[in-house]
């Protein structure tokens, strides 16, 4: 008895102290509630735009997106034809902005017939702002033709600082994963402190002339100087592993949402020989993408130039 006394009393301690986090963290909705809740939102407006029902549709818009002008438009181009959809896609994948769900639900649902597809946007919770939640964006296509569009997609994440001193790598663990992104975020500190020497010896020993060539040509294609990223896709593991080394691994990075300080928006693709025991160790590929800073409603950033060193037969 004195026991579970006790046991009350300290639970009752931790209440106290951790106060309505912890109570928020014991009451938040799950994955799948969240989930549900986005595509219950998606099919309302799906057949909202069947039914051409102006009012459902604004109801279920989020405030940071709603536009009555845009779904008088929307309503306009699909009234009467799109009767019915035979299938439904929902898309929840992992994109490279979410990196825990919870703090920003976000699904794409696809309602198609074999001419038209009506995608739907909704955002189920947002710990950025509560105006983000509802439905976003309802895009009407004919095939893959746009004809007409409510409403975005908003792009939520936690910005990352470029790291403001050289990283030593350990390559060397089973889950290689931060490894290769502390070797990308070297390749941020280089372009970031114009350290021509650096950022080439980051390549492939026999691509370093060229990378030190082109150098000044990808500092000013970028134009300013990096402020923040959102982050980095690694896949991690490997090929050759040796009880406490890699004999070999090599893999594809991007690195997502590089900000500059002239508020311009790049994406870099990379794909690297972080170890081999021969010594052919580096960068084989690298794509730095200048994009446009909202993304679509695939969840992507429309490319508006890129700059390349390397051959895409490499990756």
């Amino acid at each position: 008895m004195r026991k579970i006394a006790m046991s009350l009393i300290i639970c009752i301690v931790i209440l106290g102290i951790a106060g309505c986090d912890l109570l928020g963290i014991i009451l938040e909705p799950s994955s799948r509630e969240l989930m549900q809740n986005a595509y219950d939102m998606s099919k309302k407006a799906a057949d909202a735009v069947i039914d051409n029902d102006a009012n459902t549709i604004e109801s279920l818009f989020c405030h940071n997106t709603s536009d009555s002008d845009q779904i008088e438009e929307l309503l306009l181009k699909t009234d009467g034809i799109f009767t019915k959809y035979d299938d439904v896609a929902d898309a929840n994948l992992m994109v490279h902005f979410i990196s825990n769900t919870p703090d920003y639900a976000i699904y794409r649902s696809d309602y198609s017939n074999s001419d038209y597809t009506i995608r739907v946007v909704s955002c189920a919770r947002s710990i950025f702002d509560k105006n983000d939640v509802g439905v976003q964006c309802i895009s009407f296509y004919k095939g893959d033709s746009l004809v007409a569009r409510a409403g975005r997609v908003i792009e939520r994440y936690k910005e990352k600082a470029v790291p403001n001193k050289m990283i030593n790598v350990n390559i060397n663990q089973i889950d290689s994963a931060e490894a290769q992104r502390d070797y990308d975020r070297n390749v941020l500190y280089y372009l970031n402190t114009k350290d021509k020497v650096g950022f080439a010896c980051l390549f492939l020993e026999n691509m370093r002339d060229e990378v030190g060539n082109s150098f000044d040509d990808i500092v000013n294609f970028i134009g300013s100087d990096i402020v923040s990223y959102s982050r980095i896709d690694a896949p991690g593991g490997g090929s050759e592993w040796e009880r406490d080394h890699w004999n070999y691994m090599e893999a594809e990075t991007t690195i997502y949402d590089i900000v500059t300080s002239d508020g311009d928006m790049f994406e870099i693709s990379m794909n690297t020989i972080f170890v081999d025991a021969p010594k052919h160790e580096g960068i084989t590929y690298f794509e730095i993408r200048k994009v446009e800073p909202a993304v679509n409603d695939i969840f992507e950033h429309d490319v508006i130039d890129c700059f390349v060193i390397g051959k895409l037969s490499l990756i």
